[in-house]
């Protein structure tokens, strides 16, 4: 997918299309078939080093001071977003992760994925950042249908496409 705003419109209209002609309705699975045929979908696996690319240049911090043993406030909330994000969305294990994030051990990263958990749950502001920031527009390609608002996202690797479907 080049980002073009056609092609969202065309899997938009292809997905509507779908619908009205077999009578069903939209959910995940139409969505993931359809999206399938009409998008060339990158499905190499997330590193952490695009994790914590992406949260370094979200936070204004570099990869060094995410690695480092600093514990200034911007340091530490990068730090534990990168841990959170790859305990989310890698198979790798607490003590890799630890290891690969400035050599911590997985108690580290037991404990940052608590206090994101914690913050998100907490914090409104923190949870739409969350949300928006990074597991909308940085992660890997998943289609998201919000049925309540009518509303299709796609997500094609750092780009966040989003488009108000309307049935006639």
């Amino acid at each position: 997918a080049n980002g073009s705003v056609r092609e969202l419109q065309g899997v938009i209209n292809s997905l509507m299309a779908y619908s009205v002609v077999y009578n069903c309705d939209i959910d995940m699975q139409l969505a993931q078939r359809i999206i399938k045929r009409s998008v060339k979908v990158n499905e190499e696996p997330l590193t952490i080093d695009e994790i914590i690319e992406s949260v370094c240049q979200h936070y204004n911090v570099t990869t060094a001071n995410v690695n480092s043993r600093s514990r200034k406030k911007e340091y530490v909330m990068a730090r534990q977003v990168s841990i959170y994000l790859a305990q989310k969305y890698t198979k790798l294990s607490a003590s890799r992760i630890g290891r690969m994030v400035g050599g911590r051990d997985h108690a580290t990263v037991i404990y940052s994925c608590n206090q994101v958990e914690q913050r998100i749950k907490i914090d409104k502001k923190f949870s739409s950042e969350m949300h928006k920031q990074f597991e909308l527009s940085v992660l890997f390609f998943t289609p998201v249908l919000l049925p309540r608002y009518g509303n299709i996202v796609l997500v094609l690797r750092q780009h966040c496409f989003s488009a108000t479907a309307t049935l006639l």
